[in-house]
């Protein structure tokens, strides 16, 4: 698998063929935003913790990313989380 890193501008990577995934690293009140005008313009998405302000956003997020088959991924370090510690949001099966 060959991976390029690139750094875009925010209008840039939208339109760019071949950006897969855009990491979202803005400041949180701005990831709601910022996501979901990547999700609809078809792109896949790894937002920074906190995902959103709050919860009817995320499930907004969710919704279009299922829509559109695309992946989104809070970038949340779980390292020293049990898998079973985790709460998911409706719709997400818990792996344990």
């Amino acid at each position: 698998m060959l991976v390029r890193q690139r750094l875009y501008g925010k209008s840039a990577s939208l339109t760019e063929r071949q950006v897969d995934i855009i990491y979202v690293a803005t400041p949180h009140s701005h990831h709601y935003q910022n996501a979901r005008l990547c999700l609809e313009a078809g792109k896949n998405v790894l937002c920074e913790k906190a995902f959103t302000t709050n919860a009817p956003q995320l499930e907004e997020l969710i919704k279009i990313a299922k829509q559109k088959n695309l992946f989104l991924m809070e970038a949340v370090w779980t390292r020293y989380t049990r898998a079973s510690d985790i709460n998911l949001p409706s719709g997400f099966a818990n792996p344990c």
